[in-house]
């Protein structure tokens, strides 16, 4: 075969058994092809140099996740795809309630929470303040069963280094005025969810969401209150206003194999900013106002209709936007729009795909514009304008910097 074999429409490989890919190379065409892995099957891929245009989008499960979250495009190691679901949470081998009425509870082993063993968390004799250490255990809530874990009114419970399966609000019931908030733990959403309290984190914090959707409604939210959290492999829908934030600038967000879909306007404000393979959809603004860096990282996408502005609190940081080698900025029918403070994409490639806009409203000289590159070759800014393509100046100034290569 001489060439490049183009995936011009959805092409659904079903792997049931190793397929080496081997010939001359593959193009997936601009996010319309894809591969498709069945469960328990594997792809290996032999020459990856000549495989283009992929990201995670490229290669999909057929049922539940959206791509396997075990799947690296930097291809380490030896170079497998394999399908991987969400686990199922075990009942409850062992009946009966756990009544907590005291300052400081410590797991010893794997808590399993059922129709037949709840969580009751009450007040201690001189603290409305419950901490669990979870010592590295699991604590598992059974799908789809009510009130697992009840917190009486006015408790405020902290659980830390534990691993959260199956979560689920439905399966906790908050008394007036209590809280809930996580600390060094891992969260796993097993399903598809819809949040009405606010999710509060602190220390390093992970949530895998294996493919599925959290919706969040108007009253709650993620909290970042210090330290990182990551997100993993989840659409987080109703994102608006200040509903996911970081509450002060030692904080970080990793959002990786993610989709922000807003249902309004949104500011993020403080804090650090990091998306893997992630794309941002909704026909509202995503407001970047915080003074750290917003690092791009593989394929980042603005989706139709979005507003990315750039306007961070301190205006001599037209640089906080990272992208390296390697990260794809990819425009697809948005709008990029900056302050006076300017903005200076470098190093990694923007990709403009239908119809986008750029907009700078107030720039008057070129300190304060839009700026590809920055005279220095080692930082020049690859655009690639696919077929249909329009990058739109609407108000300000775009500088194009990259410098020649001879």
């Amino acid at each position: 075969m001489n060439g490049f074999f183009r995936l011009s429409m959805t092409v659904m490989l079903l792997c049931l058994m190793n397929v080496p890919l081997s010939f001359c190379g593959i193009i997936f065409s601009n996010r319309s092809s894809s591969m498709a892995v069945l469960p328990s099957g594997k792809i290996y891929l032999a020459q990856t140099d000549s495989i283009k245009g992929w990201s995670r989008e490229s290669i999909v499960q057929s049922v539940g996740n959206n791509s396997p979250f075990d799947w690296d495009p930097s291809w380490t190691g030896n170079n497998i795809v394999t399908y991987a679901t969400a686990p199922v949470p075990d009942l409850p081998k062992n009946p009966g309630d756990i009544i907590l009425q005291t300052y400081f509870y410590e797991l010893t082993e794997d808590l399993f929470l059922g129709p037949n063993r709840n969580l009751i968390i009450e007040p201690s004799e001189n603290s409305n303040f419950t901490f669990i250490n979870g010592n590295g255990y699991a604590i598992n809530l059974a799908e789809g069963f009510q009130n697992l874990i009840r917190i009486a009114p006015g408790q405020t419970v902290e659980i830390g280094n534990a691993v959260i399966k199956n979560y689920d609000e439905f399966g906790i019931y908050f008394g007036l005025g209590s809280s809930l908030s996580f600390l060094n733990s891992a969260i796993e959403i097993t399903d598809n969810r819809t949040f009405s309290k606010p999710l509060n984190f602190s220390g390093e914090v992970s949530i895998n969401g294996y493919g599925y959707t959290a919706i969040f409604n108007p009253s709650s939210g993620i909290n970042i209150t210090t330290g990182q959290l990551s997100i993993n492999n989840l659409t987080l829908y109703g994102v608006h206003g200040q509903n996911v934030r970081s509450l002060n600038d030692s904080c970080n967000l990793i959002l990786q194999n993610c989709t922000l879909f807003l249902t309004g306007d949104y500011r993020f404000k403080k804090g650090g900013l990091q998306m893997i393979d992630s794309k941002i959809s909704g026909f509202h603004g995503f407001n970047y106002e915080s003074s750290l860096t917003c690092s791009i990282s593989r394929t980042v996408t603005l989706d139709t209709g979005v507003t990315f502005s750039y306007s961070p609190t301190t205006t001599n940081n037209r640089d906080l936007i990272y992208m390296d080698s390697s990260s794809r900025f990819y425009l697809n029918g948005c709008t990029l729009s900056s302050s006076v403070t300017g903005m200076r994409l470098t190093t990694g490639t923007l990709i403009v795909d239908g119809q986008n806009q750029i907009s700078n409203d107030g720039a008057l000289s070129a300190s304060q514009a839009i700026m590809f590159g920055t005279g220095d070759a080692s930082k020049n800014l690859s655009v690639e304008i696919l077929p249909g393509g329009i990058l739109d100046l609407t108000s300000g100034i775009l500088v194009y910097a990259n410098a020649n290569i001879s």
